[in-house]
């Protein structure tokens, strides 16, 4: 009998050990998530600072600020996302692996944002090339005009969806994420769990069936919306009165004032045969190594 108490006795210590080391691998997946998703909600944060600074980002202010630094984050918080299966609950994990899966292809709207800003960069460039040919070709001229605007207005809608997605869901579902997963390392480990932790984890449901349900609504005035889009809704529509078309013809030769040096950084070769023809001037050489802004 006394040999049988010492079994259970040892059993129970040893299930107890069990157990604080698998409390203890979950609290450390969960704390490594929360880090990898606290740099993530800084990279994308970064992101959003720059897009509400410019009423029109260039391909490098995207990359710079934005499609850099978030895919490699972005990487990481997949990875951990993964090795939590173990650590949370099968309901919060399913949502925090589907909505992490929604911000990866969200990631790619900044890729389709740069690639559509640097398609425009291109007509732009290409048109300041036209103007080397000695005989000017009007046709050619209204043609280009048309597509640089085309290029311009479709890459700004881009740039005007990917800051709303990042606005609206993917920083507060980062947010959200975060306070599940802290919400379950407080319980691992018996620690009361503060009420508005509780709120924000609540949320992830909601927020992950807004995102499903978001569609940007083409606006008819992309860039006087988005002069304003820090502070307004997603869903805003602006009157397309005779007053506003003024206003977002102003705004876009704005942006096409701007493209024309914004355009050339760090395109020698292109920067060389403007030179060349004419079209610019020997300063536009600093263009190659000026650094960006």
């Amino acid at each position: 009998m006394i040999a049988a108490g010492i079994v259970v006795v040892s059993y129970a210590i040893d299930e107890r050990r069990a157990s604080a080391k698998i409390s203890a691998a979950s609290v450390k997946d969960l704390q490594e998530f929360v880090r990898s998703t606290d740099d993530l909600e800084r990279a994308y944060s970064s992101c959003q600072t720059m897009l509400e600074k410019h009423m029109f980002a260039f391909s490098h202010d995207i990359k710079n600020s934005c499609t850099g630094p978030i895919s490699k984050k972005i990487n990481e918080v997949t990875l951990q996302v993964e090795r939590l299966g173990a650590s949370l609950d099968a309901a919060s994990w399913s949502e925090i692996d589907e909505i992490s899966k929604l911000m990866l292809e969200d990631s790619r709207q900044g890729l389709i944002a740069l690639e559509m800003t640097g398609g425009f960069e291109d007509e732009v460039v290409r048109s300041l090339k036209d103007m080397c040919a000695k005989v000017k070709d009007e046709d050619l001229f209204a043609s280009r005009n048309k597509s640089i605007y085309e290029a311009g207005r479709s890459a700004m809608i881009a740039q005007l969806n990917y800051f709303f997605t990042i606005r609206d869901f993917i920083l507060p579902a980062l947010d959200s994420m975060k306070a599940r997963v802290l919400v379950q390392a407080r319980s691992v480990v018996s620690e009361s769990i503060p009420d508005n932790m509780i709120k924000k984890a609540n949320l992830l449901s909601n927020i992950l069936h807004d995102r499903k349900n978001f569609e940007l609504e083409v606006p008819k005035q992309p860039f006087t919306l988005s002069v304003i889009k820090d502070r307004s809704s997603r869903n805003i529509k602006i009157s397309a009165g005779e007053g506003f078309d003024f206003i977002e013809q102003a705004r876009w030769q704005q942006v096409l004032v701007n493209s024309r040096v914004e355009s050339l950084r760090g395109r020698s070769d292109d920067i060389e045969s403007l030179i060349s023809c004419g079209v610019l001037k020997q300063e536009a050489r600093k263009l190659m190594s000026e650094p960006v802004r």
